[in-house]
């Protein structure tokens, strides 16, 4: 999802800021949250529900580096519930999973 160098830098935000990421990943999942309800309302403004998915894509990922610094690894836990759902959308939309890894 994102490279070494991306990855680095979003280390040192997490370095630098700690939890006051918390605080920004809320207010970026807000303001999409507000371009998604744009969009359904008939604002087509694809190029900022896009901004606005990056700047969530960009917190969530330094919340997985916040917390995995200070309890250990959560991505396993993160991959179980991903695995969870996925499963949920197979079953509740009859999908035909070719290379079933779940």
């Amino acid at each position: 999802m994102f490279n070494e160098r991306e990855r680095k830098i979003m280390e040192l935000s997490v370095d630098k800021c700690g939890d006051k990421l918390i605080t920004q990943c809320i207010q970026e999942m807000a303001e999409l949250t507000q371009a998604l309800t744009k969009y359904q309302l008939g604002d087509l403004n694809l190029a900022n529900i896009i901004e606005e998915i990056g700047d969530v894509k960009i917190t969530t990922e330094e919340l997985i580096i916040l917390f995995n610094t200070k309890y250990n690894n959560i991505n396993s836990g993160v991959d179980r519930s991903i695995c969870r759902k996925l499963e949920r959308v197979v079953v509740r939309y009859d999908l035909e999973v070719v290379n079933e890894k779940y």
